[in-house]
């Protein structure tokens, strides 16, 4: 057995229950974006609209008073500002175990709901949409799982790397035998 081969067949053994993972997450996330981009196909376009640095600040300022009247000592682990349509929200992730987005109009101060958001045509339910993302991308068990996502890329990438290489050999092995296929019958 040659040496690409033996790569290739250690690490598909290891790595084939964490890509089986990665591929399921995502595959259920393509599904639910995939509902909600059909149900949008009949809505025209909303508009880009850039922001600038006095609006991003008080967003923040607004988004940060929300989150903490919402949640007073708390600590948020992140927050994202955006427009949506004429609707600037902001987006705050709390310390939770299990992943929960709080979206608030920055103007008001008030925390929308999916249904505010126009975001009921998920086919699951949109915090366990959010749940799903976290566990595809690693980070429901934290930096460790960010690092063991990378290390799933990067089998990936190896599987395909020995993979080429062992069907060159066998294609060079045909070749020399004098079956000049590209394909196998």
């Amino acid at each position: 057995m040659t040496w690409w081969r033996r790569i290739h067949r250690w690490l598909s053994i290891v790595s084939v229950l964490l890509l089986l993972y990665v591929a399921v997450t995502g595959m259920m996330l393509v599904a639910d974006q995939s509902a909600v981009l059909v149900s949008h196909l009949k809505r025209p376009v909303m508009p880009v609209t850039p922001l600038d640095d006095s609006q991003l600040a008080a967003m923040l300022a607004a988004t940060d008073a929300a989150a903490r009247r919402r949640f007073p000592g708390r600590e948020l682990t992140s927050v994202e500002l955006r427009m949506y349509g004429d609707t600037p929200e902001g987006i705050i992730w709390t310390d939770d175990f299990t992943p929960y987005a709080y979206v608030f109009d920055t103007r008001t101060g008030h925390e929308l709901t999916p249904d505010d958001l126009r975001l009921s045509k998920f086919l699951m339910p949109w915090h366990l949409h959010q749940v799903v993302k976290r566990m595809h991308r690693g980070d429901v068990i934290g930096l460790s799982g960010r690092w063991l996502d990378l290390l799933v890329g990067l089998a990936l990438l190896t599987l395909c790397i020995t993979s080429v290489q062992m069907y060159w050999q066998m294609l060079a092995r045909r070749w020399k035998s004098g079956r000049h296929g590209v394909f196998w019958r």
